[in-house]
């Protein structure tokens, strides 16, 4: 975490690379989460859940241009052991949170930081 911190609603990291961590942790327990309740989630109940309509949020264009980024299908359960699912999920995500592309290479190595947290 960066030492300023701007805006009460947001955390700012020193890094990309942390940020991404970040989402990876939150991702981690809400599967862990749906794996104890014995259900699966797919990037629609991540979404929903992430960028809620009750947030003012379009649901449904945020997922279906994450599924169009990402290349994964709308009801393919999503793994936190499958490196390359999740980066990609994340990848997308952050497009659309950020309103331009990031580094996938970034996303990879939060992907290592939070896996080896």
């Amino acid at each position: 975490m960066s030492r300023t911190q701007n805006d009460s609603s947001f955390v700012t990291f020193t890094s990309n690379e942390w940020g991404y961590r970040a989402a990876f942790v939150i991702l981690r327990n809400w599967l862990a989460e749906a794996h104890r309740k014995r259900k699966k989630m797919c990037v629609r109940d991540i979404i929903a859940r992430w960028a809620p309509t009750s947030d003012g949020n379009n649901v449904e264009a945020y997922t279906s241009r994450v599924l169009d980024r990402a290349v994964i299908k709308a009801d393919e359960p999503i793994s936190f052991t499958n490196q390359n699912q999740i980066c990609r999920l994340l990848w997308a995500m952050a497009e659309v949170e950020n309103g331009c592309l990031c580094s996938f290479g970034e996303v990879n190595n939060g992907y290592g930081l939070a896996k080896n947290s």
